[in-house]
């Protein structure tokens, strides 16, 4: 059906579970100016840079089965990506570490029996980004404190175990810090803030 909208020139679209598989035929779609695309729970294994080109503006993987991240860097006028991993491993977010800045990424992470955050090492140009880490605990912090172009930066931690956020002091050029759901015990464990952090919301 999509093929018959030639002259559609803004589309959203939501891919319901298990009634799509590709997205060919967004390729027909010449004169499409606007793309928000929306592949949770979809079984789209794939994402082809001819289907986005520079007309994707938001992007949401949400327990999709798209693995390879690379195309998501060719769009240029992409201004959000949202990847959610609900209980499986991450994927390779080295592909992400193209994305400008003027992209907007958030990356939850629900469930994961994840002990450190090796896979952020990969987005260590970031200047912004959303992270929500749902109820498990992180062991490891490291590469969280290895973020030193960071600027903003938005942590839920809504029912984690997680006490000790000592790792966000070192992110000295942190400016925006967002701690939505912050416990007691987390935000007294900031002892001390960046020494460049003009706004801190919990």
């Amino acid at each position: 059906p999509l093929a018959q909208l030639r002259n559609l020139t803004q589309l959203t679209l939501n891919v319901p579970s298990g009634q799509v598989r590709n997205l060919d035929p967004l390729e027909q779609l010449r004169n499409l100016k606007q793309l928000t695309l929306n592949l949770r729970d979809s079984h789209v294994n794939n994402l082809e840079p001819s289907q986005l080109s520079n007309r994707t503006q938001l992007i949401y993987l949400g327990d999709s089965q798209v693995s390879n991240l690379k195309p998501l860097v060719q769009p240029s006028n992409l201004k959000q990506v949202t990847l959610d991993f609900h209980g499986q491993d991450l994927v390779d977010l080295e592909p992400l570490a193209q994305l400008g800045n003027h992209t907007e990424l958030t990356i939850s992470i629900y469930g994961n029996q994840l002990s450190k955050l090796q896979p952020l090492a990969q987005l260590s140009n970031r200047m912004e980004l959303t992270l929500y880490l749902y109820r498990h605990q992180v062991i490891d912090w490291s590469q969280l404190a290895q973020q030193s172009n960071l600027t903003k930066l938005t942590l839920d931690l809504s029912g984690s175990l997680v006490g000790n956020l000592e790792s966000v002091v070192k992110l000295t050029r942190l400016q925006k810090l967002s701690l939505p759901s912050a416990t007691r015990a987390q935000r007294q464990s900031l002892r001390k803030i960046p020494a460049n952090l003009i706004e801190l919301t919990f």
